[in-house]
């Protein structure tokens, strides 16, 4: 298939996933006060310990084997999985080169030995989530893809911002890793996103997504992703983040996929966070077919649109415009490779708006984003 095939099949995906149904809970047409209390308890298991941050999220200590993610039904009879059997070989930068790291923010607790930290959800994030099922969504990305292919992972380092985001939008900068076909889409994906309309607030976080077919979820909003990781829950805020023209902090989001086992691992910072169990993931082989880096901005039809990245365009340059750096695939035995140009090219679905950096080394770094208004 050649350049022009790959990019219609892109496309076709980009507007399947317009019509991805995108929960924080089983949502349904109509909550009932009873309905939302059955999803509530669903979501929120029993705490060992509960961390309060300064931030005010509260993480429930929950039994890592009582976890939300057993509740799918196609983990029934799983058993959690503490490691992969193998690790990414991630390279060692140069210390001139290296921005300083983001953390995830959980205060100095961490969750007893055998638990893991899950952000409980509240009733007001349900009823929004119900509440944006109603609404006409659009949706913008600015990003870099490979064409077609076998890949076994990525890792990027991406620049943290914090864009101008309203109510019931969400801006996201991540490494997204698809699957299936493009009538049945699955992908996963991670990295940080700013979503009044998921948390309730305008902070930076980090977060994963998978979805498998029509149906897509944030984090362990619904049962699917796996937390392992007692000390960096999906969800949490991240700090500090990028000052304008100033220093520029950075996360190290990396996907990987694992031969023995299929499940798909996620890291933050070259720390194992969790996984996406192969069977909850449709048509998702033990390599993706194609790979996307970058910006996506999503939000009600009659609004103007969200800022992405850092809300300016790439020309602005260093320090300014969002970043994407040392943009990685990974091979079989899971090396850092820089992907190679041929299989490389950028798409914006409204460069007036949103766009990414005209250069041909994209595998170094790219700028991407915009000020939205669109």
């Amino acid at each position: 298939m050649g350049f022009r095939g790959e990019m219609v099949i892109v496309s076709l995906m980009f507007f399947v996933v317009l019509g991805i149904e995108v929960v924080a809970g089983r949502t349904h047409s109509s909550l009932q006060e009873s309905e939302i209390d059955r999803q509530l308890k669903l979501l929120n298991k029993p705490a060992l310990k509960t961390i309060q941050t300064q931030y005010g999220d509260i993480f429930d200590c929950v039994d890592i084997n009582k976890q939300p993610a057993l509740d799918h039904p196609l983990l029934a009879n799983h058993t959690i999985k503490m490691k992969p059997s193998s690790y990414p070989v991630w390279r060692e930068e140069d210390a001139p080169l290296k921005n300083p790291l983001s953390l995830v923010m959980l205060g100095k607790e961490r969750c007893p030995t055998g638990t893991v930290p899950i952000r409980r959800t509240s009733r007001e994030e349900l009823i929004s989530a119900q509440n944006i099922q109603n609404l006409n969504q659009k949706r913008y990305i600015s990003s870099l893809f490979t064409k077609r292919g076998h890949y076994h992972g990525s890792s990027v380092n991406i620049t943290t911002n914090n864009p101008r985001v309203i109510k019931y939008q969400t801006s996201t900068a991540r490494v997204r890793l698809w699957g299936g076909s493009m009538f049945e889409i699955s992908f996963i994906e991670a990295g940080w996103l700013v979503s009044p309309r998921t948390f309730g607030d305008q902070r930076t976080r980090f977060y994963a997504y998978w979805t498998s077919g029509m149906r897509g979820c944030y984090n362990i909003f619904c049962p699917g992703f796996v937390q392992i990781s007692q000390t960096t829950p999906v969800g949490a805020v991240l700090d500090p983040i990028s000052i304008y023209n100033d220093t520029q902090y950075q996360i190290k989001v990396t996907i990987f996929g694992d031969k023995k086992n299929q499940h798909w691992w996620l890291s933050l910072n070259e720390e194992t966070i969790g996984y996406w169990p192969m069977s909850i993931l449709v048509d998702f082989q033990d390599t993706a077919e194609f790979v996307e880096w970058g910006g996506e901005a999503t939000g009600p039809a009659n609004l103007l649109s969200s800022a992405m990245g850092s809300g300016y365009f790439p020309k602005e340059g260093e320090g300014i415009a969002g970043k994407f750096r040392n943009v990685f695939i990974l091979n079989e035995t899971l090396y850092e490779a820089y992907p190679l140009e041929d299989v490389l090219y950028t798409q914006s679905t409204n460069p007036a708006c949103y766009s990414v950096s005209d250069r041909r080394d994209w595998y170094s770094f790219f700028y991407y984003g915009g000020p939205g208004f669109c």
